[in-house]
């Protein structure tokens, strides 16, 4: 993860200081997060002079819950694509798609509330506003998706 601001002050939250390399843990804001050092696992919260972090970072992901194949190839999760599209061929099988939907529902939960975080890490974004954009982008395609499927749907259900 690029940690791209200057930054000012970090505060420990275990009793020790450590200067190992960090992991961020959590997201707090656009300029706050609290970061995990790999050695000690201990946590600190840094705070950053200028935007580090997206401003939709924490936000509920409707790409990656409505269209998570095509999000996931796409944001640098391809291990979830795949595994998103292979249960979806597999639940074409009655007796499988007993299993499958529920699996795949749990997953588009999972990314659609920690997809910007895994998309934010995963892949090397040119900016912030490159991804915010991106994103907000995915969340318009995800409702369109799921917006024209159910009418879709409704015509072929009632077609009269």
């Amino acid at each position: 993860i690029r940690l791209t601001g200057k930054r000012t002050t970090h505060t420990s939250l275990s009793r020790y200081e450590c200067r190992r390399e960090m992991k961020i843990d959590k997201i707090l804001n656009e300029t706050e997060a609290i970061m995990e050092c790999q050695h000690c696992k201990k946590t600190f919260k840094f705070t950053y002079d200028e935007k580090t972090f997206p401003s939709n970072i924490n936000s509920f992901n409707w790409g990656a819950f409505f269209i998570g194949g095509l999000w996931g190839f796409w944001n640098g999760s391809t291990g979830y694509a795949l595994t998103v599209c292979s249960l979806g061929l597999i639940s074409r099988n009655f007796f499988l798609s007993i299993i499958c939907t529920p699996i795949i529902f749990a997953l588009g939960l999972f990314y659609g509330f920690k997809g910007n975080k895994i998309s934010w890490s995963q892949k090397d974004w040119p900016s912030i506003e490159s991804f915010e954009q991106s994103q907000t982008r995915w969340c318009m395609a995800g409702w369109i998706v799921i917006v024209l499927i159910s009418i879709f749907e409704l015509v072929i259900m009632y077609p009269n």
